[in-house]
């Protein structure tokens, strides 16, 4: 009669890996801790991590292949002492925004936006400049590309991911893109899209505006982007 191996520290720890690796719910708990990039190259690690991160809500939003609703909004208000006061964003819960978003539109002048953030594997990421917000009319943050989404489109490959992913988190019904605008280039408006604009959307408009390389900004009138120490601030002033 044969006898059992005794257990060695080297097969516990593989039985303590397979273990974790075989149980769904675990290894989706570990996935939606990794960097984006990291989580979108780990769907070629093998079937069934493809599947959990195909399939699961939470990498699916990480990835911004999932709209992800705000937490709050930020409404932004006019400088009482006149254009060259300072101007403030009063962070304000989510419902607020839903209740003025209509009535600010139809008034003008101060507008409430969601917080969000942008999808770093696809626009620059500023730093530590905080929101690069344009004021010249009203408050719109500017999202810069820096893959050229023109090149990828005429590559083909219609299934990659990268078309299938929201600009922004949350996603945007209306975005305006713009190629040299300041050296009198157009201005387009990118609309008509009920689940929001996804990036195969913005190749495809940039094909057929005739625009070529990174060089291709955006400006969404219904989210602005917080840096980590200002989302817990209550008014952010400048």
């Amino acid at each position: 009669m044969s006898r059992a191996k005794p257990a060695t520290r080297q097969n516990t720890r593989h039985a303590a890996f397979n273990a974790v690796l075989l149980t769904t719910e675990l290894l989706e708990n570990i996935l939606q801790h990794l960097p984006t990039r990291d989580l979108l190259l780990s769907q070629r690690v093998s079937r069934k991590w493809r599947s959990i991160i195909s399939q699961s809500a939470d990498p699916q939003q990480q990835l911004s292949m999932l709209p992800r609703e705000a937490e709050f909004a930020w409404e932004f208000l006019k400088a009482p002492d006149g254009p060259e006061g300072p101007r403030r964003l009063m962070k304000v819960p989510l419902e607020t925004y839903r209740q003025k978003r209509d009535e600010l539109r139809e008034r003008g002048g101060d507008r409430v936006f969601q917080s969000g953030v942008r999808n770093t594997l696809l626009c620059k990421d500023y730093g530590d400049e905080g929101m690069n917000i344009s004021l010249e009319y009203f408050p719109a943050e500017y999202i810069e590309l820096k893959r050229d989404l023109a090149a990828l489109h005429k590559q083909g490959e219609p299934s990659a991911s990268w078309r299938k992913m929201y600009l922004t988190q949350p996603t945007s019904l209306e975005c305006y893109g713009f190629h040299n605008l300041f050296e009198g280039g157009a201005l387009n408006a990118i609309t008509g899209y009920p689940d929001g604009v996804k990036a195969g959307d913005i190749a495809s408009e940039m094909v057929r505006n005739g625009v070529k390389g990174k060089d291709y900004f955006f400006h969404t009138t219904e989210c602005l982007f917080p840096l980590e120490r200002e989302v817990d601030m209550k008014t952010i002033e400048w």
